[in-house]
């Protein structure tokens, strides 16, 4: 009885370090979040700011989680998934730029388990028309204009971090990501690459 009260405890430590780890992430990525939304709303020309005509900006960033396809046997069928929050860690890993090393392949896939969600604080960005999930869902259809942006995904090292933006203009909608690397201490765009449009 001793040996299962002592598994017991173990298990209840280390899920409450797990906890503890997962906490320290959220609370450390904050201000890399929102240094990145800074850079993508500043430097990139996405026309947010408070206007009669601006576009509005999604408060809730959206989770992209990271799969893991399995490898085609020889004479298989290969499908791409296009579902929508959804990025396969062979298209990080092995995309034509090789942004990230497979070095990071653990900790891109750990960051499924962290910062499930993400609001803006509206106060960092005052010249920002936001606009909330709740508003969207209750406007007419295809009345409200906005962008979505998603949670960022982190190199292990810090450096490096993966963005998804959707831009919804009534019956119109584009995608692409954007690729960010911190030099001398600021996010800076690398590149970006169109991902869908209609």
């Amino acid at each position: 009885m001793r040996n299962f009260s002592f598994i017991i405890l173990v298990f209840v430590f280390v899920g409450c370090q797990n906890r503890e780890q997962q906490d320290k992430f959220a609370f450390s990525k904050e201000t890399e979040i929102n240094s990145i939304l800074k850079t993508i709303i500043y430097n990139d020309g996405i026309p947010l700011f408070k206007q009669s005509d601006s576009i509005s900006l999604c408060a809730e960033l959206n989770k992209l989680e990271i799969l893991v396809a399995k490898y085609p046997k020889l004479g298989d069928v290969v499908t791409i998934s296009l579902e929508q929050n959804k990025v396969n860690i062979q298209n990080l890993l092995f995309d034509k730029k090789r942004f990230f090393a497979e070095k990071d392949s653990v900790f891109l896939l750990s960051q499924n388990k962290v910062l499930k969600s993400f609001t803006i604080d509206g106060n960092l960005f005052e010249k920002v028309k936001i606009i909330t999930r709740k508003e969207i869902d209750s406007s007419k259809k295809y009345s409200t204009r906005y962008y979505e942006i998603s949670i960022p995904i982190f190199s292990k090292d810090n450096t490096k971090a993966y963005v998804e933006v959707n831009k919804h203009i009534k019956s119109f909608g584009s995608g692409y990501i954007v690729y960010l690397e911190k030099i001398n201490e600021k996010w800076r765009i690398i590149s970006k690459r169109r991902t869908w449009i209609t």
